[in-house]
């Protein structure tokens, strides 16, 4: 069936590294039982009744869709995908650890929802599909929720930021450094006063810049141009002096 091919594909991406794609499909599942009048059936049923039970189960779909989900999606996706889409959302009520991480990450409660994985990691370690994955899904999902923090803010202390992820100052400065390193966040670092300042591109005075420059170069090629057509309208005209050189008849010959 169609679902069973969308779980098995899920798989696949999540074995090759692809999280957004295995987001994608994963959360793209129905409840479906079946169909009526070639419609599908969806209503609230027992796990054991569903389709693609034999590929994966349920309570893995919100798992692994919700996490590869967080881990990937933007914020528009996260919503109108996860935190909205009413079929998702079905799988989400099977597994609340998942479903308050995705809404405390979504609500910028970014402690209760670390607070929150760290409880649940020693289960997904042990998971067949999903074991060799966590680390990264986790990195990514703690590094995603550390830009998220700091993007309003033009100065944030790294003490306050350090109480809210639940680490110490100098854990985190290392991990901020990390990011900028990589370019993921915009910013300097005060290391004597622990305080980490965005770094904004002034789009404004960059644009002034190449305004006066492209007006400086038009100026110098309309006057080049007036100069030209001035000689021409006076008949006047520059000739280079020829330097005259020795008679044909007299040069030496080799």
């Amino acid at each position: 069936t169609a679902a069973k091919l969308r779980a098995a594909a899920g798989l696949a991406h999540l074995d090759g590294g692809k999280y957004k794609l295995t987001a994608l499909k994963l959360t793209n599942m129905k409840l479906e039982i079946g169909k009526e009048n070639n419609q599908p059936v969806m209503k609230n049923i027992h796990p054991d009744e569903l389709l693609f039970g034999e590929v994966i189960a349920p309570h893995d779909i919100a798992t692994y869709g919700g996490l590869c989900a967080l881990a990937t999606f933007d914020r528009q996706e996260l919503a109108s995908k996860v935190m909205e889409e009413v079929a998702f959302k079905q799988f989400l009520e099977l597994v609340p650890d998942t479903r308050e991480i995705i809404s405390h990450f979504y609500h910028s409660r970014y402690s209760q929802c670390l607070a929150i994985m760290d409880k649940i990691k020693g289960d997904l370690l042990l998971d067949i599909h999903f074991s060799r994955h966590v680390e990264k899904l986790y990195t990514m999902i703690r590094n995603k929720a550390l830009v998220q923090y700091f993007t309003p803010f033009a100065s944030v202390s790294m003490a306050t930021m350090a109480e809210a992820f639940s680490t110490t100052v100098q854990d985190l400065q290392a991990e901020l450094a990390e990011l900028i390193m990589k370019k993921e966040i915009k910013a300097r670092i005060d290391s004597h006063n622990k305080i980490i300042y965005a770094r904004y591109a002034d789009a404004e005075v960059s644009t002034f810049h190449r305004a006066l420059q492209t007006g400086k170069e038009y100026e110098r090629q309309t006057t080049a141009l007036l100069l030209r057509l001035d000689l021409i309208r006076n008949d006047l005209s520059i000739k280079a002096n020829r330097v005259p050189g020795p008679p044909r008849g007299d040069r030496d010959e080799d």
